[in-house]
């Protein structure tokens, strides 16, 4: 488990998921892509679950904290 801040206009550059990864925002909002590289906006108090192995990245215009949590697996 660790906590990320995402810098206004920051990026995680696109990478794979080393086990199942649950990603949460708790502050700010900013964007989330999966395998197929469509942005998707996220905000704080939602979640977003990457697969082992899944190719993802994240960003932010205006900046967000941001909870992630890795696992061997996730039941949800």
């Amino acid at each position: 488990m660790v906590v990320i801040e995402v810098e206004a206009g920051g990026v995680v550059a696109r990478h794979p998921a080393g086990g199942a990864q649950l990603f949460t925002v708790v502050l700010g909002s900013g964007w989330v892509s999966g395998g197929d590289g469509e942005r998707q906006a996220i905000t704080a108090g939602e979640t977003v679950l990457w697969e082992s192995g899944e190719s993802h990245e994240s960003g932010s215009d205006e900046g967000m904290r941001v909870l992630v949590v890795e696992a061997e697996s996730v039941d949800v």
